[in-house]
Protein backbone atom coordinates (compact mmCIF):
# COMPACT_ATOMS: atom_id res chain seq x y z
CA UNK A 1 0.00 0.00 0.00
CA UNK A 2 2.85 2.42 0.81
CA UNK A 3 4.11 2.03 -2.74
CA UNK A 4 0.78 3.17 -4.18
CA UNK A 5 0.83 6.60 -2.51
CA UNK A 6 3.71 8.08 -4.57
CA UNK A 7 2.21 6.59 -7.72
CA UNK A 8 -1.20 8.11 -7.04
CA UNK A 9 0.38 11.48 -6.22
CA UNK A 10 2.41 11.45 -9.45
CA UNK A 11 -0.71 10.61 -11.44
CA UNK A 12 -2.61 13.49 -9.83
CA UNK A 13 0.18 15.94 -10.55
CA UNK A 14 0.34 14.75 -14.15
CA UNK A 15 -3.41 15.26 -14.51
CA UNK A 16 -3.11 18.80 -13.15
CA UNK A 17 -0.32 19.57 -15.58
CA UNK A 18 -2.42 18.29 -18.47
CA UNK A 19 -5.35 20.42 -17.30
CA UNK A 20 -3.19 23.56 -17.22
CA UNK A 21 -1.81 22.83 -20.69
CA UNK A 22 -5.31 22.29 -22.06
CA UNK A 23 -6.60 25.56 -20.56
CA UNK A 24 -6.67 28.87 -22.46
CA UNK A 25 -3.29 30.18 -23.50
CA UNK A 26 -4.45 33.74 -22.75
CA UNK A 27 -7.15 33.52 -20.07
CA UNK A 28 -9.69 36.31 -19.63
CA UNK A 29 -9.83 37.79 -16.15
CA UNK A 30 -11.96 40.37 -14.38
CA UNK A 31 -14.15 42.91 -16.18
CA UNK A 32 -12.39 44.52 -19.16
CA UNK A 33 -12.64 48.32 -19.28
CA UNK A 34 -12.70 49.18 -22.97
CA UNK A 35 -14.08 52.68 -22.46
CA UNK A 36 -10.84 53.79 -20.77
CA UNK A 37 -8.67 52.34 -23.54
CA UNK A 38 -10.38 53.74 -26.64
CA UNK A 39 -10.63 57.47 -27.34
CA UNK A 40 -12.61 58.75 -30.34
CA UNK A 41 -12.19 62.44 -31.04
CA UNK A 42 -12.54 65.09 -33.73
CA UNK A 43 -12.05 68.81 -34.13
CA UNK A 44 -15.41 70.51 -34.80
CA UNK A 45 -15.75 71.13 -38.51
CA UNK A 46 -14.90 74.63 -39.72
CA UNK A 47 -14.71 74.89 -43.50
CA UNK A 48 -12.44 77.35 -45.29
CA UNK A 49 -14.26 79.73 -47.67
CA UNK A 50 -12.81 79.64 -51.20
CA UNK A 51 -13.55 82.44 -53.69
CA UNK A 52 -10.82 81.69 -56.22
CA UNK A 53 -12.65 79.29 -58.57
CA UNK A 54 -15.00 80.10 -61.42
CA UNK A 55 -18.39 78.53 -62.06
CA UNK A 56 -16.98 76.08 -64.67
CA UNK A 57 -14.16 75.11 -62.33
CA UNK A 58 -16.57 74.46 -59.46
CA UNK A 59 -18.81 72.42 -61.78
CA UNK A 60 -15.84 70.29 -62.81
CA UNK A 61 -14.77 69.82 -59.18
CA UNK A 62 -18.28 68.79 -58.14
CA UNK A 63 -19.11 66.64 -61.16
CA UNK A 64 -22.06 64.39 -60.36
CA UNK A 65 -23.19 66.49 -57.39
CA UNK A 66 -26.67 68.00 -57.40
CA UNK A 67 -29.45 67.93 -59.97
CA UNK A 68 -28.68 71.11 -61.88
CA UNK A 69 -25.85 73.51 -62.59
CA UNK A 70 -23.67 73.99 -59.52
CA UNK A 71 -23.59 77.52 -58.14
CA UNK A 72 -21.48 76.52 -55.13
CA UNK A 73 -19.90 73.48 -53.54
CA UNK A 74 -18.91 72.10 -50.13
CA UNK A 75 -16.06 69.60 -50.09
CA UNK A 76 -15.22 67.63 -46.94
CA UNK A 77 -12.70 64.77 -46.85
CA UNK A 78 -13.92 62.47 -44.08
CA UNK A 79 -10.74 60.47 -43.56
CA UNK A 80 -9.45 59.32 -40.17
CA UNK A 81 -6.25 58.63 -38.28
CA UNK A 82 -5.78 55.88 -35.74
CA UNK A 83 -2.95 55.18 -33.38
CA UNK A 84 -2.63 52.34 -30.93
CA UNK A 85 -0.19 50.91 -28.45
CA UNK A 86 -0.33 47.23 -27.62
CA UNK A 87 1.16 44.83 -25.12
CA UNK A 88 2.48 41.41 -26.11
CA UNK A 89 3.45 38.78 -23.54
CA UNK A 90 4.25 35.10 -23.58
CA UNK A 91 1.30 32.76 -23.15
CA UNK A 92 0.75 29.50 -21.32
CA UNK A 93 1.32 27.60 -24.56
CA UNK A 94 4.77 27.31 -26.15
CA UNK A 95 5.03 29.31 -29.37
CA UNK A 96 1.96 31.41 -28.64
CA UNK A 97 1.63 34.99 -27.37
CA UNK A 98 -1.04 37.15 -25.76
CA UNK A 99 -1.78 40.63 -27.10
CA UNK A 100 -4.08 43.45 -26.04
CA UNK A 101 -4.56 47.15 -26.64
CA UNK A 102 -3.33 49.53 -23.96
CA UNK A 103 -4.34 52.73 -25.76
CA UNK A 104 -6.31 53.26 -28.95
CA UNK A 105 -7.01 56.73 -30.40
CA UNK A 106 -9.24 57.36 -33.43
CA UNK A 107 -9.22 60.92 -34.80
CA UNK A 108 -12.11 61.69 -37.17
CA UNK A 109 -11.10 65.28 -37.92
CA UNK A 110 -11.59 65.79 -41.69
CA UNK A 111 -8.40 66.18 -43.69
CA UNK A 112 -10.09 68.86 -45.80
CA UNK A 113 -13.14 71.11 -45.45
CA UNK A 114 -13.79 73.84 -48.01
CA UNK A 115 -16.78 75.90 -49.17
CA UNK A 116 -16.57 77.22 -52.74
CA UNK A 117 -18.45 80.33 -53.85
CA UNK A 118 -17.87 81.34 -57.51
CA UNK A 119 -15.66 84.33 -58.12
CA UNK A 120 -18.14 85.64 -60.71
CA UNK A 121 -20.35 86.89 -57.86
CA UNK A 122 -18.86 90.00 -56.18
CA UNK A 123 -18.47 90.13 -52.41
CA UNK A 124 -21.63 91.51 -50.85
CA UNK A 125 -23.83 90.66 -53.83
CA UNK A 126 -27.16 88.91 -53.37
CA UNK A 127 -25.90 85.87 -55.28
CA UNK A 128 -22.68 85.60 -53.27
CA UNK A 129 -24.62 85.77 -50.01
CA UNK A 130 -27.20 83.16 -51.06
CA UNK A 131 -24.60 80.68 -52.36
CA UNK A 132 -22.53 81.08 -49.20
CA UNK A 133 -25.61 80.64 -46.99
CA UNK A 134 -26.66 77.48 -48.81
CA UNK A 135 -23.18 75.95 -48.69
CA UNK A 136 -22.86 76.75 -44.99
CA UNK A 137 -26.01 74.67 -44.49
CA UNK A 138 -24.19 71.78 -46.14
CA UNK A 139 -21.25 72.45 -43.83
CA UNK A 140 -23.61 72.24 -40.85
CA UNK A 141 -24.94 68.91 -42.14
CA UNK A 142 -21.39 67.57 -42.16
CA UNK A 143 -20.74 69.00 -38.69
CA UNK A 144 -23.82 67.43 -37.11
CA UNK A 145 -23.37 64.07 -38.82
CA UNK A 146 -19.71 63.93 -37.82
CA UNK A 147 -20.55 64.61 -34.17
CA UNK A 148 -23.11 61.79 -34.26
CA UNK A 149 -20.55 59.49 -35.89
CA UNK A 150 -17.99 60.23 -33.20
CA UNK A 151 -20.48 59.56 -30.41
CA UNK A 152 -21.65 56.29 -31.95
CA UNK A 153 -18.12 55.07 -32.55
CA UNK A 154 -17.21 55.75 -28.91
CA UNK A 155 -20.22 53.74 -27.72
CA UNK A 156 -19.62 50.89 -30.15
CA UNK A 157 -15.95 50.51 -29.24
CA UNK A 158 -16.79 50.52 -25.53
CA UNK A 159 -19.39 47.78 -26.10
CA UNK A 160 -17.26 45.63 -28.46
CA UNK A 161 -16.58 42.55 -26.36
CA UNK A 162 -14.22 41.17 -29.02
CA UNK A 163 -11.86 44.16 -28.76
CA UNK A 164 -8.73 42.90 -26.94
CA UNK A 165 -7.85 44.88 -23.83
CA UNK A 166 -6.27 44.05 -20.48
CA UNK A 167 -8.18 41.12 -19.03
CA UNK A 168 -9.40 40.01 -22.45
CA UNK A 169 -6.30 39.34 -24.60
CA UNK A 170 -5.98 37.70 -28.00
CA UNK A 171 -3.93 34.56 -28.52
CA UNK A 172 -1.61 34.94 -31.51
CA UNK A 173 1.39 33.24 -33.07
CA UNK A 174 3.45 36.36 -33.76
CA UNK A 175 3.35 40.15 -34.10
CA UNK A 176 2.17 39.99 -37.71
CA UNK A 177 -0.92 38.01 -36.67
CA UNK A 178 -1.44 40.42 -33.79
CA UNK A 179 -1.54 43.41 -36.15
CA UNK A 180 -3.87 41.63 -38.59
CA UNK A 181 -6.35 40.68 -35.90
CA UNK A 182 -6.26 44.08 -34.22
CA UNK A 183 -6.95 45.66 -37.60
CA UNK A 184 -9.88 43.28 -38.17
CA UNK A 185 -11.28 44.10 -34.70
CA UNK A 186 -11.13 47.81 -35.55
CA UNK A 187 -12.86 47.37 -38.92
CA UNK A 188 -15.63 45.28 -37.34
CA UNK A 189 -16.63 48.31 -35.27
CA UNK A 190 -15.67 51.12 -37.64
CA UNK A 191 -17.26 50.07 -40.93
CA UNK A 192 -20.91 49.74 -39.76
CA UNK A 193 -20.66 53.05 -37.91
CA UNK A 194 -19.16 54.78 -40.96
CA UNK A 195 -21.88 53.34 -43.23
CA UNK A 196 -24.54 54.77 -40.92
CA UNK A 197 -22.72 58.12 -40.86
CA UNK A 198 -22.57 58.34 -44.66
CA UNK A 199 -26.25 57.43 -44.95
CA UNK A 200 -27.25 60.08 -42.42
CA UNK A 201 -25.07 62.71 -44.10
CA UNK A 202 -26.49 61.82 -47.52
CA UNK A 203 -30.05 62.27 -46.30
CA UNK A 204 -29.30 65.66 -44.77
CA UNK A 205 -27.62 66.90 -47.93
CA UNK A 206 -30.41 65.54 -50.13
CA UNK A 207 -33.01 67.56 -48.22
CA UNK A 208 -30.97 70.73 -48.71
CA UNK A 209 -30.71 70.04 -52.45
CA UNK A 210 -34.38 69.39 -53.13
CA UNK A 211 -35.56 71.18 -56.32
CA UNK A 212 -37.94 73.38 -54.34
CA UNK A 213 -35.07 74.58 -52.18
CA UNK A 214 -33.03 75.45 -55.25
CA UNK A 215 -35.98 77.36 -56.69
CA UNK A 216 -36.42 79.28 -53.45
CA UNK A 217 -32.73 80.27 -53.42
CA UNK A 218 -32.65 81.37 -57.07
CA UNK A 219 -35.85 83.37 -56.66
CA UNK A 220 -34.16 85.67 -54.15
CA UNK A 221 -31.62 87.12 -56.59
CA UNK A 222 -31.64 88.33 -60.22
CA UNK A 223 -28.01 88.21 -61.28
CA UNK A 224 -27.41 84.48 -61.61
CA UNK A 225 -24.91 83.39 -64.22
Amino acid sequence: MRGLVPALLAAALAACSRGEAEGPACPHEGTPDRASVVAVRHTPLQAVLRRDLSLPEISALGEGVGAGRLQGLTVVDHSFERKWTRTITSSRKPGRMCVWLTKFVVDLTPARAEVFVPREYPDGSCEEAEVARHEREHEEAHRVSLAEFSERLSRDFAAADWLPVAGAPLEVADEAEADRRLDAAFEKVYQPARAAFMESLGKRNAVLDLPENYRWVTSRCRGWK
